[in-house]
């Protein structure tokens, strides 16, 4: 859908259709995150806002790391014990 930007004061507006706002359950009012993100604006509820990044999550962790707690849970036959 296009809008047209409006400057209001010192910022400028983009207005969201009240189809979309019902939709995501926001209001005037709401809390958003708004990043940009490969070129455009993404704005998202807040309470759907992470952070971390996934990649940023997992790029420290390996399986190397988190191999004596595996192996804390598997039980002697699990390990190939008898």
């Amino acid at each position: 859908m296009e809008q047209t930007l409006k400057k209001v004061g010192g910022s400028v507006l983009a207005t969201i259709p009240s189809a979309y706002l019902k939709s995501l359950r926001l209001h005037s009012g709401s809390t958003v995150d708004v990043q940009l993100k490969d070129g455009a604006i993404v704005i998202r509820p807040a309470d759907h806002v992470f952070p971390y990044s996934e990649a940023e999550l997992f790029e420290e962790v390996s399986t190397a790391d988190h191999r004596d707690v595996l192996a804390d849970s598997l039980t002697e036959a699990e390990r190939g014990g008898d």
